[in-house]
């Protein structure tokens, strides 16, 4: 059965979600993870095409709900540096965060390398939001 797939269950309880394959919630059923979370795991890894959409249908659903669990951030941003920081200064940051985080998750230092991915992934996003301020 695919990943993104409602699993049905013998015990007469209906369905069960997915599980997280990797990362802090590893392991953890789709529907038991914070909104937040699954927003960033889609936003920043390349999930198989099956889980993003049991992802996105979960989001979907909590956002369909009585009660709105899930506001989606906002689409705006400050395109604007805090004053004093450099653009300079903060690829180095960028940089310096990505090479301490490779040290543990780099497949060469015994890591996964679906982390190092996301790692990455999520430096190479916090460039592009860089590049928009310029």
């Amino acid at each position: 059965m695919n990943s993104g797939q409602r699993h049905y269950n013998t015990s007469g309880s209906g369905y069960t979600s997915p599980r997280m394959p990797f990362g802090k919630h590893a392991g953890a059923r789709i529907a038991d993870v914070p909104s937040p979370y699954l927003v960033w795991f889609v936003s920043t890894t390349s999930p198989d095409y099956d889980l993003r959409q049991a992802i996105e249908r979960e989001l979907d659903a909590r956002n369909r709900g009585s009660e709105r669990k899930y506001e989606a951030p906002p689409t705006t941003r400050s395109k604007q540096l805090p004053a004093g920081v450099t653009i300079e200064a903060a690829l180095k940051v960028i940089e310096s965060g990505r090479r301490a985080a490779a040290k543990t998750a780099h497949p060469d230092k015994g890591g996964k390398t679906a982390d190092m991915q996301v790692i990455n992934q999520v430096a190479d996003f916090l460039r592009e939001l860089l590049a928009e301020v310029l």
